[in-house]
């Protein structure tokens, strides 16, 4: 019997656990697609404030940063720009779009 328990427990940590990641996961993309939401309509601070939620809901996803990287670029935000385009291309080091982006601002950032 108290093994019977025992694996309820854990069945109920683990339930619990799958659930609170599920719901963080869906929070995330809510934030994604407001950001991006905002993004179309040029509102920058706005976006990157989404972003930023976001990004502290989802801290591992490298696309995350790299949009967020976009809008603080369109902002004018080019030292915050590189260092989210960093973070994006340690989480997604064979994604070509991020060391375009990269490139990119680190070259308009030197031009100012």
């Amino acid at each position: 019997m108290k093994k019977i328990g025992m694996s309820l427990l854990l069945f109920a940590l683990l339930f619990t656990g799958c659930q609170s990641s599920k719901n963080q996961e869906e929070a995330s993309n809510q934030k994604l697609e407001e950001a991006r939401l905002l993004a179309e309509e040029t509102r920058w601070e706005e976006a990157i404030a989404a972003y930023e939620e976001a990004v502290a809901l989802s801290p591992d996803e490298g696309a995350v940063y790299l949009e967020k990287g976009a809008a603080e670029e369109q902002a004018g935000r080019l030292s915050e720009a590189i260092a989210d385009y960093q973070k994006a291309l340690e989480r997604m080091p064979s994604d070509a779009e991020v060391y375009l982006k990269l490139s990119a601002a680190q070259i308009a950032a030197q031009d100012l």
